[in-house]
């Protein structure tokens, strides 16, 4: 399997305004699309040919490719223009003012004509088989979809895989409308990809997208999409999770940790709990599972880090309210907040440890 994965990844080398936007091209072909591929991007340029490619190679007349540029002032437009020529199911749509990732999502999904939305991320790429798998599964009918990952290095050679729940899981459908079903989700959840963090997992329902109101409050968060995914799955639809590895996760190029890695974090903790206070506003129980899961991604050697990289103690200082309303513990915060001023010391035990997981990972 492990081969295939590389294989894979060396071909590909190489809430919300829903207001109609303009059209920028027409598409071609006589049937309506199942399967939608909505992606948002700005200046990705150097990586948006190989993340469409390894979607048209194995697209079918049920397959259409969504994208919106936020501004990009890269090569992207070009870059696009060329796909066009080759491809007649690509729709792209350049906007001339940066909305953020929030708003160019949903601007997709809104320009979007299939049954199904999959959500991607412009730098990222589809596993092999993932488009024949995906119009299998949502014969079924769920609202959303959630599949793994497989991690790659920034030049998309393989080093393992992502799993958002225990493998017990598998093709499991959850009801998240009750708050039992809500708890059993929320206690299955080991990471944040299990709250939708990462874009390119998610399958939707475009109807049932489209049938919850995205809230405003949140464009600028990076997850007004987990706030609006979790509030349809509230009213009631169904959710399954796939464990199959449908993606491949360029590693080490976020686009979210321009503005450092400090400024990363904060975008996981306020965003975060900007949503907790919003969808669980009479249910402080599953506030707290909810919010467990952002303290299980991040565990005390990420604080260190994150502490490593903080400029004084009163900059650490001034972040420790937002991490204890998370549920960490004050001796945690005063060991990662002593321990983590000696730089040297962290940034040589975080460069041990990535080794050690991708070497233990690509063994597995």
């Amino acid at each position: 399997m492990i081969a295939v994965w590389k294989s894979t990844a060396r071909l590909i080398n190489g809430l919300v305004d829903l207001r109609e936007p303009a059209e920028s091209t027409i598409r071609v072909g006589s049937l309506k699309p199942k399967l939608s591929f909505c992606i948002p991007t700005r200046n990705r340029g150097g990586f948006i040919a190989a993340c469409v490619e390894s979607i048209t190679r194995q697209a079918t007349e049920a397959v259409e490719v969504v994208v919106v540029d936020g501004a990009s002032t890269d090569d992207t437009a070009s870059v696009m223009r060329g796909l066009q020529m080759r491809y007649s199911n690509i729709r792209y749509h350049y906007k001339a003012k940066n909305g953020g990732v929030d708003a160019d999502l949903a601007e997709a999904v809104a320009l979007a004509s299939g049954e199904y939305c999959w959500l991607m991320s412009s730098d990222d790429a589809l596993a092999d088989g993932a488009v024949e798998r995906m119009l299998r599964e949502i014969e079924s009918m769920c609202a959303v979809y959630l599949c793994s990952r497989i991690d790659c290095d920034r030049d998309m050679n393989v080093f393992g895989n992502q799993h958002w729940l225990p493998k017990r899981n598998d093709n499991r459908c959850f009801d998240l409308s009750s708050p039992a079903g809500l708890n059993d989700y929320l206690g299955e959840a080991n990471t944040l990809g299990a709250l939708f963090s990462y874009i390119p997992s998610v399958i939707v329902a475009r109807k049932a997208w489209l049938s919850v109101k995205g809230n405003q409050g949140l464009l600028g968060t990076n997850y007004a999409h987990v706030h609006r995914l979790f509030s349809l799955l509230r009213l009631g639809s169904m959710m399954k999770y796939i464990d199959s590895p449908l993606v491949l996760c360029r590693m080490d190029n976020d686009s979210f940790s321009d503005k450092g890695l400090v400024h990363r974090y904060e975008i996981d903790f306020e965003g975060y709990l900007r949503i907790s206070g919003e969808l669980f506003v009479d249910d402080e129980p599953a506030k707290g599972k909810f919010l467990k899961v952002v303290r299980d991604e991040h565990r005390w050697y990420r604080l260190l880090v994150l502490r490593s990289h903080m400029q004084s103690q009163e900059e650490w200082d001034a972040h420790n309210q937002l991490l204890r309303s998370f549920g960490y513990s004050p001796l945690v915060l005063a060991f990662c907040g002593f321990m983590g001023r000696f730089k040297g010391l962290v940034a040589l035990a975080v460069r041990t440890r990535k080794a050690i997981v991708r070497s233990l990972k690509f063994a597995v």
